[in-house]
């Protein structure tokens, strides 16, 4: 055979390590890009000033109309003489402006000009207004002013303050209730103008442009902080960033009861508490009877109720609510029925109580069940299925209603302060063994809120959780091979599709990680295998509640994942359940299936306290992605000899320890053959039947070690 030279051979070593990895592992995606948050250029000529912090004070009310950085930029050079379908206007307090050739409604010229980069002119001054109208050619042009969204409130399109007006004699007028759009006259005044008139219209280009980079809120104690960045560029390509807070003085607080522990004989038992303590500062919570986009209802045992004007779908209104201040009526009681019944004028509104979580089970938008119903007669039916939300009648009878019909709704604010239960069980109640979480939300009058949790916990005075069998029925395809939690391995091989590792308890803690590895055996041919893993975290023998199914993941080879333990999560000895199936995802906890394995392993939660902060987990509970490891490769480990070689070849193994398999690969990354062995030092492979060439001799060890030697067939 012709010696090969030791570059090429370098090569070639380089890409059978390659092959052999890919032969074993599943390919990953090795680069991730990462966004640069730095300056781009310098920012020489381009000056930014941003608003100073906003402190809301507790009960005052704060809305979302941004203060803009203050800009000022020596750029010369703005946007040229020259925009298709425009005529250049002229260029006033570093800003251009153009007037569109083609007519267009207010509306369709709003969305025109921010496809452009630029807004419907805003006139702040008497100078900017008087050099606009002695440039403007036609008789009328559209600016950036409307009160679209409320009657007589005027709001420019960049959200700045109208400190100037210049209306013609008697206008505004809202002749017919139909104008809402300004259209600036060659003489300088302007008009208010319908909807569907189609004019010329102003474009305004501000030589630099200020974008929105950050908007996020952070708690810190009692207060609330809302984190927003610009970034701010102009037209030579100067950049500067800036940023501030509004910081929200949240001097509330909501104290829940202690944690309840009950024993029980029966399975449940009776178990009530007070409700949570709410303290507030907010004292001035009073509500206006008028609120834009409403009529006002009246008023009932501390609430008052409003219409509104518009109509929307059950979804849209619960949202519209919220963000006013209130939420969809919750009726109680026949005579708050008759109240709102005789208020409204409207044929059909809609009300907060629906059923379209559980078929059947009508609750609250407030997640309390619904106490009280005045069904028309014959209803709810249903209707193919698909209704779920409930309107009421001006004769004050409920219907169930589609999820697409749009009605108008009736909007519940209440007094200064609103405590209610979100989770768990009743007080009052019979609630049955296992371990609870009870939660409440309360909220004031000036918009604070708050939340607190406890626990309800019933135990037998014997009990011990008897979980369901679940086994495949063959393991030939695949099988769990081993397991690793926190670093412990569980060495099993095949066990006839079930085992569980009950001798020893892995130490997880509440708060911190579980680090799991998953590895994957197979008796002939390599499977994708799929993964599914569970944690029984109320200890209540099962692991069908509520995020107690905590991660998945397929391949063909070693998996792995960083899994956070929340720090709610009981306490105690409980299980942990591995799933694996050949041919797609177990759709299911118990039972059998055809190929796979499931193993069972004894998990002891410990309490958060014992965790230093290094190492905590967040809160979230929801599946983690299983990932694939990228093996470690080492050229140590293995002889091979002779070599070159023809009908047999002797591996020898020195230093491994639990070697899993030894293979030959090709070129192309296929495993061309494989002997799974116990822990010896000399294996005989018989070459007979495989074609000359070069190969890859390499061996699986117990700690994810690829051991590999080059073999030349003759």
């Amino acid at each position: 055979m012709q010696r090969l030279s030791q570059g090429v051979l370098h090569s070639m070593r380089s890409t059978l390590i390659l092959l052999l990895v890919l032969s074993i592992w599943n390919p990953l995606q090795l680069l991730a890009e990462t966004p640069n948050h730095s300056s781009e250029e310098s920012s020489y000529g381009l000056y930014v000033r941003c608003p100073d912090d906003v402190i809301v004070a507790c009960g005052d009310h704060y809305y979302d109309e941004l203060p803009l950085p203050e800009v000022h930029t020596d750029c010369d050079y703005c946007h040229g003489d020259y925009i298709s379908g425009f005529i250049y206007m002229g260029s006033w307090n570093g800003h251009s402006y153009y007037c569109s050739k083609d007519k267009m409604t207010w509306q369709d010229a709003k969305a025109f000009c921010n496809d452009k980069g630029g807004y419907l002119a805003v006139v702040s001054s008497s100078e900017e207004n008087h050099f606009l109208a002695n440039l403007l050619q036609a008789d009328a042009a559209f600016i950036g002013l409307s009160d679209h969204e409320q009657e007589g409130h005027w709001k420019w399109v960049n959200q700045e303050p109208v400190n100037y007006s210049n209306w013609y004699y008697n206008q505004p007028n809202n002749y017919h209730g139909k104008q809402h759009y300004v259209e600036l006259l060659k003489n300088g005044y302007w008009n208010d103008q319908y909807y569907y008139k189609k004019l010329e219209f102003i474009m305004e280009l501000p030589c630099y442009s200020i974008t929105k980079t950050k908007d996020k809120y952070t708690y810190s104690g009692s207060h609330k902080k809302r984190h927003i960045e610009y970034k701010v560029k102009d037209a030579c390509g100067n950049v500067k960033w800036c940023d501030y807070y509004i910081v929200y003085d949240q001097d509330s607080k909501l104290t829940c009861p202690s944690n309840i522990e009950a024993v029980t004989n029966s399975g449940t038992s009776f178990i009530t508490w007070n409700p949570p303590i709410y303290e507030t500062c907010c004292t001035d919570c009073s509500h206006d009877d008028y609120l834009p986009g409403y009529i006002y209802m009246g008023s009932w045992k501390g609430s008052k109720y409003y219409c509104s004007k518009k109509k929307y779908t059950w979804i849209e209104a619960k949202e519209r609510c919220t963000r006013d201040g209130g939420y969809l009526a919750i009726v109680n009681d026949e005579e708050e029925n008759e109240f709102l019944a005789s208020k409204l004028q409207a044929d059909y509104a809609y009300i907060g109580v629906s059923d379209h979580v559980n078929e059947g089970k009508w609750m609250t938008v407030n997640n309390s069940p619904c106490t009280y119903f005045n069904w028309y007669p014959g209803e709810p039916d249903n209707t193919w299925g698909k209704q779920h939300y409930v309107e009421m009648n001006r004769h004050g009878y409920w219907n169930d209603q589609y999820k697409e019909k749009k009605r108008e709704y009736i909007m519940e604010v209440p007094d200064c302060q609103q405590v209610y239960q979100i989770e768990g069980p009743r007080p009052g109640t019979h609630i049955p063994v296992g371990h609870h979480r009870v939660t409440y939300k309360a909220k004031d009058g000036c918009g604070n809120e708050d939340y607190c949790s406890f626990y309800v916990t019933v135990k037998p005075e014997h009990y011990e959780p008897s979980y369901c069998e679940i086994w495949a029925k063959r393991t030939d395809k695949g099988y769990i091979d081993r397991v690793s939690l926190n670093n412990k391995w569980f060495i099993s091989g095949s066990n006839g599709g079930y085992y569980y590792h009950e001798k020893y308890c892995v130490n997880v803690y509440q708060g911190h990680y579980l680090y799991v590895k998953l590895r994957p055996g197979y008796a002939h041919h390599y499977n994708k295998a799929y993964w599914k893993i569970y944690i029984d975290r109320n200890q209540d023998g099962d692991f069908e509640d509520s995020y107690e199914y905590i991660a998945k993941g397929s391949g063909y080879g070693t998996l792995s994942a960083k899994i956070p333990i929340p720090q709610h999560v009981k306490p105690g000895k409980t299980r942990l359940r591995v799933i694996m199936k050949i041919g797609g995802y177990p759709s299911y906890t118990c039972g059998k299936y055809e190929f796979g394995e499931t193993e069972d392993f004894c998990i002891y939660v410990r309490d958060h306290k014992s965790v230093s902060k290094e190492g905590k987990s967040g809160e979230s509970f929801d599946p983690i992605e299983l990932t694939a490891d990228a093996p470690e490769i080492v050229s140590e480990g293995l002889e091979v000899f002779p070599n070159p070689a023809t009908d047999r070849v002797v591996v020898r193994i020195t230093g491994l320890s639990g070697t899993q398999s030894v293979r030959i690969v090709n070129m192309a990354g296929q495993v061309v053959k494989e002997i799974r062995v116990p822990i010896r030092e000399e294996i005989s492979l018989d070459l007979s039947d495989i074609h000359p060439g070069i190969y890859m001799v390499t061996a699986l060890d117990e700690t994810d070690k690829i051991h590999y030697k080059k073999l030349v067939i003759q």
